[in-house]
């Protein structure tokens, strides 16, 4: 839809464009015509046709800036959402910028805490195109999956939910998986032991050595010593066990004690 709002505007802006350029080429000549039959001084007829130069190209600006601060964002968004490297964060702020396209779908910023797998979370902020509709998911305190620019991990775009099944290319699944096993393996054999209650369960649509799911996994681990917290992990689960890892589902984990970002789940 919003690739089309984005055509749509390209079309709109070149036809107001073109239907100016029009209309003051032909001011224009009725302004050199007129002028001369009224015997105006040749300035003055180049000072007014230059007004009138100038008005259309300050429509043309307004224009541009307009589809600029609207409709190019969420463009670039729609990008990020194909090729970006997956990952959860947690929504810390949401602020409407009081621009709306179509009456009803509203321009926000958005402060994320980035959780990228095996990586330290880090803070950034998004500018987004949401439907009124979805302005439930786009709440202070709600996790959700988010895609990274790998070459500029501080550009975000949030998942919104009718967009989280888009299954990943092979070779984003590859590496996806290969990394999250690696992680996962090192914490299994190092990381501190807890339970955890499965709050998010994902099917990524990648199945490995048969039918067995890969599913990414929102928790919430409650370790021995320390205050309860929140984790993203991706496990590939056995197809009969998968009744064991669906959401208020209890589970043991590894996490490591100096990252608790970094959470596996030990027996899937």
């Amino acid at each position: 839809m919003f690739g089309l709002f984005n055509r749509m505007g390209k079309i709109g802006i070149g036809c107001s464009i073109a239907g100016a350029a029009v209309g003051t080429l032909a001011v224009m000549a009725g302004v050199i015509v007129g002028g001369i039959a009224a015997g105006l001084p040749a300035w003055a007829i180049v000072l007014i046709c230059m007004f009138f130069l100038l008005f259309d190209v300050g429509i043309a600006a307004v224009f541009f800036l307009v589809f600029r601060a609207t409709l190019d964002p969420e463009v670039k968004r729609r990008a990020l959402l194909e090729k970006g490297e997956p990952a959860e964060a947690t929504i810390l702020t949401v602020t409407d910028t009081g621009v709306t396209v179509n009456e009803i779908y509203p321009v926000v910023k958005v402060l994320l805490e980035v959780r990228p797998q095996g990586r330290p979370p880090y803070q950034t902020e998004t500018q987004m195109l949401i439907n009124r509709m979805d302005i439930p998911q786009i709440q202070p305190g709600r996790v959700v999956p988010v895609k990274i620019d790998p070459r500029s991990p501080r550009r975000v775009a949030v998942v919104m939910e009718d967009e989280a099944a888009t299954p990943l290319d092979a070779h984003a699944a590859e590496q996806m998986l290969v990394s999250s096993d690696q992680v996962n393996e090192a914490l299994r054999q190092s990381g501190a032991p807890a339970q955890a209650r499965i709050m998010q369960a994902q099917a990524l649509g990648i199945e490995v050595n048969g039918p067995n799911p890969a599913m990414r996994f929102v928790l919430e681990v409650y370790p021995a010593n320390r205050p309860a917290f929140q984790a993203e992990t991706i496990a590939v689960v056995a197809q009969a066990s998968i009744p064991k890892y669906q959401p208020d589902k209890m589970v043991f984990v590894k996490f490591d004690p100096n990252d608790t970002s970094r959470v596996a789940i030990d027996h899937a």
